[in-house]
């Protein structure tokens, strides 16, 4: 379950993962996929894995040791024993932009408790995003070694970040 991957850096508290985030898995893991992807080979992995999915399929969701230029490569997958995935990275992102906030008739406004200081979210976004830019780059460079399996992969071009935007 993508829920489990929410720790380390990423760390969300249970009774956030459980309540308003399955909300952002739904919309920002289907977003992420296709802006990785591309949506025709998106749609070919959703339709793939609702039934019995050929054996690409699984090595894309799951991870597979390839070789290119007969190396030996790894592959992680987007769902792996090491909860390290792109698509939590992208909707950690994704909530702690708009998720961290509460939201009311008055307008929005960050919660400030007593004894606390509010922290400068942006390194820990910076960092998240960046790490998801790596993950990216690792599934990347697996489509592209097995081209012949993935020939409708059109991805996006996604960038690393920094503080101020540049």
């Amino acid at each position: 379950m993508i829920t489990d991957y929410f720790i380390l850096n990423i760390f969300l508290p249970p009774d956030e993962v459980s309540g308003e985030i399955a909300g952002y898995v739904s919309r920002f893991e289907r977003e992420i996929l296709i802006k990785t992807l591309g949506f025709h080979m998106y749609n070919e992995l959703i339709e793939s894995l609702s039934g019995t999915p050929e054996q690409k399929w699984l090595d894309l969701r799951d991870g597979k040791i390839y070789q290119k230029n007969g190396i030996n490569h790894n592959w992680r997958g987007l769902i792996n024993d090491e909860k390290e995935s792109l698509i939590a990275y992208y909707v950690w992102y994704q909530y702690s932009i708009h998720g961290m906030e509460v939201k009311s008739i008055s307008g929005i406004k960050n919660l400030k408790t007593e004894n606390t200081n509010i922290v400068d979210r942006r390194f820990h976004q910076v960092s998240a995003y960046n790490k998801m830019v790596d993950l990216i780059a690792e599934m990347d460079n697996f489509i592209k070694a097995n081209s012949a399996d993935y020939q409708y992969y059109a991805p996006e071009l996604i960038r690393k970040v920094n503080m101020f935007n540049l």
